[in-house]
């Protein structure tokens, strides 16, 4: 990860970005949801509304081209935490993210305790990284 600040303070009210922050939406059905029903359409615009300079990245497009929002994202529907583990050492170098936005886990509830250590090892990678 790159240890040179992407933010610089400002006295105005939000932060004077130095680079496009790029943002890896990563995890199961909700992250690869469509418009409304996921959190990524609403989240892009709430950071344009704001200013930010951003990129999501990933090799999963979904969503209305009518909606006017980067669509990338690696978000995957059915899959199961493990498939998230498979592919994060891929996924990591592939995009060279600032930020991770982590879903995964929703629909495996009910087996948390057998899922606590593939949730940790995937925690453990990106805080290494």
């Amino acid at each position: 990860m790159d240890t040179d600040s992407s933010f610089t303070t400002t006295a105005s009210s939000k932060p004077k970005q130095t680079k496009t922050v790029r943002i890896l939406p990563l995890g199961d059905s909700i992250t690869a949801a469509n418009d409304a029903k996921g959190y990524r359409y609403h989240l892009y615009r709430l950071l344009k509304n704001a200013g930010y300079d951003f990129d999501f990245v990933g090799s999963q497009r979904s969503g209305s081209t009518l909606l006017q929002y980067d669509r990338d994202h690696e978000g995957h529907s059915g899959w199961k935490t493990e498939g998230i583990q498979k592919n994060i050492d891929s996924w990591l170098r592939g995009y060279q993210a600032d930020i991770v936005l982590l879903h995964i886990g929703t629909d495996v509830s009910r087996y948390a305790s057998s899922q606590c250590k593939i949730f940790a090892q995937i925690l453990k990678k990106l805080v290494l990284r």
